[in-house]
Parts: C-alpha cells; structure tokens; sequence
C-alpha cells in the first residue's frame, strides 16, 4: 500500500470515529443542559450535601427562600408506599405509569417537609420510562425518612389545543415495584396557617372537558393545618382510566382564601 494509500485509509476511518466523538459530546452537552439544577435554589456554602448535579440528578439541601408565593403546596401524588428502611444502601424504586400515547421526558421531584431542612432532589427520565431506582446516599447523611419527603412526577401532555402539566401516580418500594393502589394519597403543605382546607375532583374527556363531579368543595375537617407541618389526604378510590382535576382550595387564618389545582392520570392496573 502507497503513502497516499495509507493516508486515504486512516482518514476514512478517523471521519467517523470523530463523528462519533462530535455526537457524543454534542448528547452529553444536551444531557448536562438539561440535567442543570435550579438556579433559584442557593447551596449552602462548603456543605457536602448542598443542592447540587450528583450523577443522573440534581439533590441537596439549600438555602431558605424567601417567603411569598401559594398559601400551600401539593408536594406528593401517592399510589402506594412500603414500609422503607432508609438505613439501607439499596436504592429506593420508584415506579410510574406513563400517559398513554405521550412521547416526553417525564420529571421526578422530591421536596424535603421537616421544618426548616430545605431539601430538593430534581431528575428527568426518558419518554415511555417507567422507573428510577434513587441512590439513598443524599437522605440517609440527612437522616430522612419518608414522612419527611414529598414526591412526584409529572410531563408535559397535549389536550385538545393546550398542552398541560399532567401528574403521575408514583409507587415506591426497596425490594419489589408497588403500584396498585386503593386510593391515592396526596400530601397537602401549608406555607401559612389554615382555617380549613376544601377538596374539588372532577374527571376530564380526551379534550381535556368536564366530565363527572367527583368532589365539589368537600371539606377536610382536620380541624388544625398549622404552617410548615404537611397533612395527608386520601383521595375516593377511583375506578375509571383517564385525566382527572383535582383542586384544593383553602380559608387562611388570618383572612383570604387561596386555591390551587393541578392534573393527574389515573391509568388502568
């Protein structure tokens, strides 16, 4: 073989090795990018566990934020939990039904609820994914249990001519994937003091429409919903597959009222 030979051949094969090398870069920048952590949350200065990329997600704590905002947060949409012993290194399985049809990342968010630990995990899973098993690193040096967490997953659905925030029921579990529910549990998370808090449900056609009155301003009657101290709701078992509206609305102690709704999907199990 000629000099010039030789040079044709390596040139043929370093093109698409460098192609190659270009794609995977260009895919490991999207994936960074995307995979950025929330510039509004401030990590605590040489804190080990302050919010922050760890791998294929973003966790820690952070810094206070300031106060304003909703009067409450809706910062867990339950199907089911075992019994977990987060004192164990196994990660913890985390399970979802996709929506049907849908071809987006699906975008799973832990909040932290004990009172003044700001915690955050944030992570993006791939379309039509359907688990993430979470390292429990992060929680155990926090000594966190479940109680502690609120946890939910949601993508971005087209209904009708709108596209929508839609949240997936999550199950969890150490040793086995858990999602059959008999009702879903949600977790309701006063910023301020409540007088009482109200439950509206209504199930939505393929367009996105009215279609059942499931709930129609029910009240809770906890009787207590002081500040920073997260309430469980359990939901009416449901039987039919399909979007649902669920909207919480609430009197404040002080005066007002506040209300709040999001989208989930029940699918078929």
């Amino acid at each position: 073989m000629t000099g010039r030979s030789i040079k044709t051949f390596l040139v043929s094969i370093a093109m698409p090795l460098l192609t190659l090398v270009f794609i995977y870069l260009h895919f490991i920048e999207s994936s960074a990018q995307e995979l950025s952590c929330d510039p509004n949350l401030s990590s605590p200065p040489n804190n080990p566990y302050g919010y922050r990329l760890r791998g294929d997600r973003c966790e820690g704590t952070y810094v206070q934020q300031l106060a304003g905002g909703s009067a409450f947060l809706m910062v867990s949409l339950n199907a089911n939990f075992e019994t977990q012993d987060l004192g164990r290194i196994d990660p913890l399985i985390i399970t979802w039904k996709p929506f049907p049809g849908e071809n987006e990342p699906i975008r799973l968010r832990a909040i932290g609820l004990r009172r003044r630990l700001y915690y955050r995990m944030d992570t993006i899973r791939p379309p039509g994914s359907e688990k993430y098993e979470w390292p429990t690193d992060v929680i155990r040096a926090l000594n966190l249990s479940l109680p502690d967490i609120g946890l939910v997953a949601f993508t971005s659905v087209r209904i009708g001519q709108n596209t929508i925030e839609v949240y997936l029921p999550l199950g969890i579990a150490q040793d086995k994937q858990v999602l059959e529910p008999e009702r879903y549990k949600i977790i309701l998370y006063p910023r301020r003091e409540l007088k009482e808090a109200f439950l509206h449900l209504i199930s939505l056609n393929e367009n996105g429409m009215p279609k059942e009155i499931i709930l129609d301003g029910v009240p809770l009657r906890y009787g207590f919903y002081p500040a920073e101290r997260s309430q469980i709701v359990r939901l009416p078992k449901l039987e039919t597959e399909g979007l649902y509206k669920l909207g919480i609305g609430a009197n404040l102690s002080g005066g007002g009222s506040s209300y709040d709704e999001i989208f989930f999907y029940h699918p078929k199990y």
